[in-house]
């Protein structure tokens, strides 16, 4: 058992929310409260947590919400509750001496137990906070990956494809992917989708080229386990209603995003794809390697990387890996 959990066990003993507000902020996690006995609880210790109020008419605000976040409700009208397990994924407490079917909420707990937890609070995260780095909140990763880029890697590149009848596999892919899978990897397409943020295709092409590829795979025995898409493009208008900047590449949010959806460790992980921006992204993610796919912008691409500034930094450096086919890796 590590450190962290034989503190959390010890935690809990003596007081069960103390232990669930400690995961919580261990997490990463915001605390949203919807009555007064609540605020005025989380009042105790604003300098030690971050907490904000909202009411039912900002409900609709809720579906930003992430499962690490914890909504605090007061009151045991189910039609209430049922509302707010529709509008947010976020974990719902109930604070209350009363029970309540637990499929309306996460977790219960009295006044008294809050308050008792809340004014523990500031001691026992000064002690658990630097044990931070072993808290695994989806249990620690389980299973590498082979990370691909989608349009040159797994379909023929095709500029702003967006017709079905446009798609064809890539030499070599079908094997490559029952390769990998037969060693345990997860396979995971990362790909950048700025046709979508420059107005060029919409999500219904999209989607049809994306279920045309996951046929023609599926007809040769292949499959893969996710698909991350970034369609943020920040040189357009449209671009203005599309949030998540981070998963476009050479940004690294993709990985870290399939990385907590599907268990993996990135350091064991390795990437496919044909532009310096796929080995950027892998490198600032902590992929454990990557290949750069032979291409009619080889070139161009290499040129891109050797200056890229922060190359002194990377993990893969000069000698980045260029294959001529999948056979290659």
């Amino acid at each position: 058992m590590s450190d962290l959990n034989a503190t959390l066990k010890m935690v809990k003993e003596k007081n069960e929310a103390l232990a669930f507000l400690l995961t919580v902020m261990l997490d990463g996690g915001r605390f949203y409260v919807t009555g007064n006995k609540a605020e005025e609880l989380f009042s105790l210790v604003p300098e030690i947590v971050y907490f904000e109020k909202i009411e039912p008419p900002q409900w609709k605000h809720l579906k930003k919400l992430s499962a690490r976040d914890v909504v605090f409700v007061e009151t045991e009208a189910v039609d209430l509750i049922w509302d707010l397990n529709q509008k947010t994924g976020a974990q719902i407490v109930l604070l209350s001496d009363k029970a309540l079917d637990p499929t309306l909420v996460d977790f219960r707990v009295s006044e008294r137990d809050l308050r008792s937890a809340l004014l523990s609070l500031g001691p026992e995260w000064q002690k658990i906070s630097p044990l931070q780095t072993q808290f695994a909140p989806m249990g620690l990763p389980r299973k590498p990956a082979l990370f691909l880029d989608r349009d040159g890697v797994v379909i023929e590149f095709v500029d702003y494809i967006k017709e079905a009848g446009q798609v064809k596999l890539m030499p070599g892919i079908v094997n490559l992917l029952k390769s990998y899978h037969a060693q345990g990897f997860s396979v995971v397409i990362v790909t950048n989708q700025s046709g979508l943020g420059r107005g060029l295709y919409d999500w219904k092409n999209y989607d049809e080229v994306t279920l045309q590829m996951q046929k023609l795979l599926a007809a040769e025995g292949a499959f893969v386990d996710l698909i991350q898409k970034a369609p943020y493009f920040e040189q357009t208008e449209i671009a203005s209603f599309m949030g998540r900047r981070g998963l476009r590449k050479p940004r690294p949010g993709m990985f870290h995003s399939a990385a907590e959806t599907l268990g993996l460790d990135l350091s064991k992980s390795l990437m496919v794809g044909d532009f310096a921006t796929d080995m950027m992204a892998a490198d600032l993610a902590g992929v454990g390697k990557a290949y750069l796919l032979n291409s009619n912008h080889l070139e161009r691409e290499l040129k891109k990387w050797r200056e890229w500034p922060l190359l002194s930094r990377s993990r893969y450096g000069l000698n980045l890996k260029v294959i001529k086919s999948f056979a290659d890796i």
